[in-house]
C-alpha cells in the first residue's frame, strides 16, 4: 500500500461526508458557545469591577469552562471517526493489524526504553495499533509524558517531556547491552545529564563516535559497549535511519535495549480529526496519514535489517 493509495482509501470512505456534516454543526455549536461564554465575561467585569488580576482570573476560569465544553461536544464525533475511518483505514493493511483507539503502550515499556531521563509525574495515551508485518511483530501509540513543578506560591506547573508516537519490535535475535540514539539538539533538552552519562548513569554509558558523518549531524549515540553500538548501527541501518528521519521530518529518537527497538517520533496525535476544517481537507489527510504510513515503513525496513543480528 503506498502513500498515495492510502489516501485514496480515505476518501472512498463512505462515512467522511456524513462526519463532516456533523463536524460543522460542531463548530456552530462552539461559535455560539464562544459568543455566550464572551458576552458573560463582560456582564461579569462590568458588574464586578474586577483589578487586572481579577480579570485574567475570571478569563482563565471561562477558558476552562470552554475547554471542559469543547471536549464533551466533539467527544462522540471523535469516536465516531475513529470506529468508522480510523478502523478500515487500519485494516487495510491486513488482519494481523488492530486499532484500539483508547489503549496505549504499557508505561513499564516506555521506561524499559531508557530513552527518557526524567521521572513522569503523568503517563498518558491512545490509538494503540499492534500487529505484525513481514514476520516482524510490533505496537504503537501515542503518547505524552509530562512532570509537574511548583512553585513558591503553590502553583502547579506541568511540562511535557514527550508527546508523539512510541514504537517498538522485538527481534528474534538477541544482544545484550544498550544503544540510545538521541536527535543532535537533545543536549540541550537532556542538559549535562547527557555529557556525564558513564559517570551518573549504573550502565556505564558513553559517547559512541560513529563512521557516517552523516548519521553523527543528526544523531548523538550512547552506549555500554562501543562495539555493540557499532554492530547494531551498521551502515544499512544507518542509512534507512536517516531516510526515515527525512521523510517523517520529524525529531526521533531510538533505543536498542533487552532484545527489542524502540522509536520515540515526536509530533502530533495520528488520528485526531479536525473540528475547524474539513476531513477532505487534503493537507489534513496527507498529515495525517503519512506518520502511519511511514511507521509501516519502518517495519518493513526491520524486517530487511533482521539478517544482521546475531547472538552476543
Amino acid at each position: 500500500m503506498t502513500l498515495s493509495g492510502l489516501i485514496e482509501e480515505y476518501y472512498k470512505n463512505p462515512y467522511i461526508q456524513e462526519l463532516d456534516k456533523k463536524r460543522k454543526s460542531i463548530v456552530l455549536i462552539l461559535k455560539i458557545l464562544l459568543f455566550v461564554l464572551t458576552a458573560v465575561l463582560f456582564v461579569l467585569i462590568y458588574y464586578l469591577k474586577p483589578d487586572f488580576v481579577g480579570i485574567i482570573q475570571l478569563v482563565a476560569v471561562e477558558a476552562g469552562v470552554f475547554a471542559v465544553l469543547y471536549y464533551l461536544i466533539i467527544k462522540n464525533y471523535r469516536r465516531e471517526f475513529k470506529e468508522k475511518v480510523v478502523y478500515s483505514l487500519v485494516s487495510l493493511f491486513g488482519d494481523n493489524f488492530k486499532y484500539f483507539p483508547e489503549d496505549k503502550i504499557n508505561s513499564v515499556k516506555y521506561d524499559l526504553s531508557g530513552l527518557f531521563l526524567i521521572p513522569y509525574d503523568k503517563y498518558e495515551g491512545e490509538d494503540y495499533v499492534k500487529g505484525s508485518l513481514k514476520n516482524v511483530a510490533f505496537e504503537f501509540s501515542d503518547i505524552h509524558t509530562e512532570y509537574k513543578t511548583t512553585d513558591s506560591k503553590g502553583r502547579t506547573q506541568w511540562h511535557t517531556i514527550f508527546k508523539g508516537t512510541f514504537f517498538l519490535s522485538e527481534f528474534n535475535k538477541s544482544f545484550k547491552g544498550i544503544v540510545l540514539v538521541y536527535p543532535d539538539y537533545s543536549e540541550r533538552f537532556l542538559g549535562s545529564v547527557a555529557n556525564t552519562f558513564q559517570k551518573f548513569n549504573s550502565n556505564g554509558l558513553e559517547f559512541v563516535k560513529m563512521d557516517s558523518p552523516e548519521f553523527e549531524k543528526e544523531f548523538k549515540v550512547y552506549s555500554n559497549d562501543q562495539i555493540l553500538a557499532r554492530y547494531v548501527l551498521s551502515t544499512s541501518l544507518m542509512e534507512k535511519i536517516l531516510k526515515f528521519k527525512k521523510a517523517v521530518n520529524r525529531p526521533i529518537y531510538l533505543s536498542f535495549r533487552h532484545n527489542m527497538m524502540f522509536v520515540a517520533i515526536s509530533g502530533n496525535n495520528n488520528f485526531e480529526p479536525p473540528v475547524f476544517k474539513s476531513l477532505s481537507d487534503y493537507g489534513y489527510v496527507e498529515n495525517m496519514l503519512k506518520s502511519f504510513y511511514y511507521i509501516a515503513k519502518l517495519v518493513e525496513m526491520l524486517s530487511l535489517e533482521r539478517k544482521i543480528w546475531k547472538n552476543l
